[in-house]
């Protein structure tokens, strides 16, 4: 029976553990950073490696300046970039943790701060917005752009690259029927197929690219289908999270964890490379139970990990952790430092002192 505080080992690269901190935007403003890694980024992702997070996945970082949901989003699209993102690197490495970063495509979402030109798989018009559909020349751009990042990633120390395939985000929308209608060589799974190979091919063998798909475009049977797809075409790991169908209504009553956690455990069960588990999983036993039952290989716990910076180092311990709130609306506290269940908790300590 896996345990979640044992090491974990991928392509050669040993975690102290299967915990994973996902990837969580840290800047919710629209302020212009040019892409570039902050000193508070640093801080933020070092302070969580060292607080017990095996694995850490920098927040979704564009490929391209037109490729953001805001002008806040980390990038790197040249290579000025690369030496914030090492310094994230190196700080989650002193603690003896793997550090990936999310390489990512807005599409239809990019902010109208970054681009006046919307484009998406095909035409479409929704929420009041219209994208004209990428003509192949753009497609095949947009191809070299994600492998140029990857090879910026390896530059600046990275363990490995993930590709963001869900979140209703350009590669999503590629794989999802709803957003996807074209007839030619970019129809179906064959964008994200081709970036999965394409990076894969232009770095060392023993860099990891992981792939963070959606589970539910169309219905799991579908989001299974995907993940032996991706399976072939090389993923090292793949993260479940929610793709562009509806929620579904199949989850086991007793199975005790949401439609996330259970789109993940039948992809786990149906491809032999490791599989992330995430969404709502907010307590030490919560994260154990995952991995004892073998509902997936590595778990990842988000919101958890911005009220307490120490979670994993605590739950190791037995120790309580501050719990996450579950505000609603979600996480959009700047660098986790505005969370009220971490302000509490530091409050709590200074008056203790």
């Amino acid at each position: 029976m896996n345990q979640l505080f044992e090491t974990f080992t991928l392509k050669g690269r040993t975690a102290p553990n299967r915990l994973m901190l996902p990837p969580m935007l840290t800047r919710r403003d629209d302020r212009e950073l040019n892409g570039r890694a902050d000193a508070g980024h640093v801080a933020h992702y070092g302070a969580r490696a060292r607080g017990g997070a095996g694995l850490v996945v920098v927040e979704c970082t564009a490929i391209a300046p037109e490729a953001r949901l805001g002008r806040g989003e980390l990038g790197l699209w040249e290579d000025g970039q690369i030496e914030g993102m090492a310094a994230i690197a190196r700080a989650v490495k002193a603690a003896g943790s793997l550090c990936f970063v999310q390489l990512h495509h807005a599409g239809f979402k990019a902010a109208a701060t970054v681009t006046d030109d919307l484009t998406a798989p095909s035409d479409c018009e929704r929420e009041g917005r219209k994208a004209r559909a990428l003509r192949a020349e753009e497609i095949e751009t947009i191809i070299g752009q994600f492998v140029a990042a990857a090879r910026r990633a390896h530059a600046a120390g990275m363990d490995g690259v993930e590709l963001h395939g869900c979140h209703e985000y350009l590669l999503n929308e590629f794989t999802s029927p709803t957003y996807n209608t074209r007839t030619d060589a970019y129809a179906g799974y064959a964008l994200p197929l081709r970036v999965l190979r394409e990076v894969k091919d232009a770095l060392p063998e023993d860099f990891i690219v992981g792939y963070r798909m959606g589970v539910n475009d169309n219905d799991f049977d579908a989001g299974v289908k995907l993940a032996q797809a991706l399976e072939q075409a090389g993923a090292d790991y793949l993260s479940v999270s929610a793709g562009l169908g509806p929620v579904p209504d199949s989850v086991p009553e007793d199975f005790g964890y949401n439609w996330f956690v259970y789109g993940a455990s039948l992809v786990h069960a149906a491809v032999k490379v490791p599989v992330v588990a995430v969404n709502s999983i907010r307590t030490p036993e919560q994260a154990k139970g995952v991995i004892t039952r073998d509902l997936a290989d590595i778990v990842a716990v988000g919101r958890a990990f911005l009220a307490d910076e120490n979670f994993g180092a605590r739950a190791r311990a037995g120790e309580p952790v501050n719990p996450c709130y579950g505000c609603p609306g979600g996480c959009n506290w700047l660098k986790g430092r505005d969370c009220p269940a971490l302000l509490r908790a530091k409050r709590k300590e200074r008056d203790h002192v």
